[in-house]
């Protein structure tokens, strides 16, 4: 059956169903490299620790998957935003937060500082934000999702302190 014999409400409703399960899909490509960019970055990280070397086929590994990171950031940036914002990422979940050990809610603290580790291990995939012209966006969505009340505190601290480091480093700039 062709569109063109439907209603038109109802072929462009079609439509839309295709292009929302053209983006979730992309979006989930977006989750499974940012997934693999995690795994292997800890790969990585486990080896210097124990033998204070790094092995090369390591490090080729995380080299091809960056690669396919910054073709998928330049070709669906909006995709990879939305799944970089999702709790597990960026924003580390509760348990993520417990086993990095890294002290959210100190009191002497109004602003959680974002630990260099952090920013370090993110260094890559703000580097491809920034050549897709996407840091703006990413401060946008920041600052969006940490206005909303219903949001954990937990989630909030740490949107706030991106925030307050991207702004930083605008200001250094």
């Amino acid at each position: 059956e062709h569109h063109w014999s439907r209603p038109v409400a109802e072929a462009i409703g079609l439509n839309s169903n295709i292009q929302n399960e053209n983006e979730t899909d992309l979006q989930q490509e977006a989750v499974d490299l940012i997934d693999r960019f995690m795994l292997c970055s800890f790969e990585k990280m486990k080896l210097c620790a124990y033998r204070k070397n790094n092995k090369p086929n390591k490090e080729i590994k995380l080299q091809k998957i960056l690669a396919k990171i910054e073709t998928f950031i330049m070709m669906h940036p909006w995709e990879f935003l939305g799944a970089f914002l999702l709790e597990g990422y960026l924003i580390l979940n509760e348990k993520q937060v417990r086993s990095v050990d890294h002290n959210i809610f100190a009191k002497n603290e109004a602003i959680w500082i974002v630990p260099e580790d952090l920013q370090l291990f993110w260094k890559p995939i703000f580097h491809f934000l920034n050549e897709a012209k996407m840091l703006p966006e990413l401060l946008f969505q920041l600052l969006e999702i940490a206005s909303n009340d219903e949001i954990q505190p937990i989630r909030k601290r740490q949107l706030i302190a991106w925030s307050d480091r991207m702004l930083t480093a605008y200001v250094e700039c």
